[in-house]
């Protein structure tokens, strides 16, 4: 799934580097190639139901053209729409050349639970054959990615706790009713990625993506730590290796930091921990990422037509920390269980443990047992206090401890 955000945000970076560019320029002509479409929903709400692997990755049945089947696809609200470029060519699609190695297609119809889109022009990758999930079911094959691009022509819920994707075409406004709720301008980069602004504090305000791509709550880019004054600096912890990485990163560590405060309209973060990461910088202006930890706390509602963002309070928080943690990234890639990332004075730095370590057991299961999901949740658990890791027929005990 990690190959998956890459080849993700390498497309999306295709487009969001269409700012700056004259008129002339052809990522502009291929930015306008993609437009079109329209959306129409077979009654006033229709609910996609997803499921959630790989610890964030939503999952959605999706039909193209008079296929009879619907196949495995991912939503990804900072993600593009595109085919499995062999998939493409089983509904008899026609394949048309962008520019450089880019292409796109047409398709007639593109069908949800009661949504359908049509006239529409996705791009076309490899990507059933790059991007298969970790488990070996051939239920887990993914045949695309559906992102906001599409979803624009609706009224868009994103509901965590039933696990549904809400689409209206109501014309009523979206209003904040309630003291669990807030209202937001919705600003978009390009494509028809949604954002709303997060204040960090001392005139530090930034647009926030919400990306359901990405689990951590908050990352932003890495040279905004010269915001921070010469105290706060020193509070920052320094990743060996990494623990969010993109296509055009080329600084290979990160920064885990904490913020007293952090406003998202009424609603504040207490303490709350982030990453400062080597964003690919999609456009002329700094912004920040939102993902699944803070997101799966709301109800997010996306009306793309008045530009407004409602986000409604279901929980207060979850049971998943940055802070509490071994200090430690691990991944598994193919068949093998690799570490990824350590966070310098962390329990797992002081035991030693190095970046490329191959870990053969974790808390008693296999590599062979384990997934990223599950290696995830021993990691991030706040009730889960201790690991035990294999490594080089050696075992390792980390304990989780507060590392700011």
């Amino acid at each position: 799934m990690k190959k998956l955000r890459i080849m993700c945000l390498i497309l999306i970076g295709v487009l969001f580097s269409l700012y700056g560019f004259s008129n002339t320029d052809p990522r502009i002509k291929m930015f306008e190639k993609m437009k079109g479409g329209s959306g129409k929903l077979e009654k006033n709400t229709v609910k996609i139901p997803f499921k959630i692997k790989s610890s964030h990755i939503m999952f959605i049945k999706v039909k193209i053209n008079d296929q009879k089947e619907k196949q495995l696809f991912v939503f990804d609200t900072g993600g593009v729409t595109m085919l499995d470029k062999s998939y493409a060519e089983k509904c008899n699609l026609k394949i048309e050349h962008l520019f450089k190695d880019k292409f796109y297609t047409f398709t007639n119809k593109i069908k949800f639970n009661g949504a359908e889109i049509t006239d529409y022009k996705p791009f076309v990758i490899d990507f059933r054959k790059k991007f298969r999930d970790v488990g070996k079911n051939s239920d887990t094959i993914l045949y695309g990615m559906i992102g906001c691009d599409i979803f624009r022509f609706f009224k868009v819920t994103i509901d965590y706790q039933k696990c549904n994707i809400i689409l209206t075409d109501s014309d009523n406004q979206l209003e904040a009713k309630g003291d669990n709720q807030a209202l937001f301008e919705m600003n978009l980069l390009l494509p028809y990625h949604p954002c709303i602004n997060i204040d960090f504090g001392n005139n530090f305000i930034l647009p926030g993506r919400i990306d359901t791509g990405l689990h951590y709550a908050i990352v932003l880019p890495i040279h905004l730590i010269d915001k921070l004054n010469d105290v706060e600096k020193k509070k920052l912890i320094k990743s060996k290796g990494h623990f969010a990485q993109w296509p055009d990163t080329k600084i290979e560590y990160n920064y885990l930091y904490k913020f007293k405060k952090i406003k998202i309209g009424k609603f504040k973060l207490i303490n709350q921990a982030v990453l400062f990461a080597d964003l690919p910088m999609f456009a002329d202006k700094d912004f920040t990422l939102i993902g699944k930890h803070f997101l799966e706390n709301y109800k997010t509602e996306m009306d793309f037509k008045n530009r407004k963002v409602l986000l409604t309070k279901i929980n207060e928080s979850n049971n998943k920390s940055l802070l509490f943690s071994v200090g430690t990234n691990i991944i598994k890639e193919g068949d093998k269980v690799l570490i990824k990332g350590i966070w310098k004075n962390s329990p797992a730095d002081k035991k030693g443990l190095k970046i490329g370590d191959e870990i053969t057991n974790i808390n008693e299961k296999s590599a062979e047992e384990l997934n990223n999901k599950i290696i995830y949740n021993i990691l991030m658990n706040k009730d889960i206090t201790e690991i035990e890791l294999k490594v080089k027929n050696k075992k390792i005990v980390l304990r989780k401890e507060i590392l700011l």
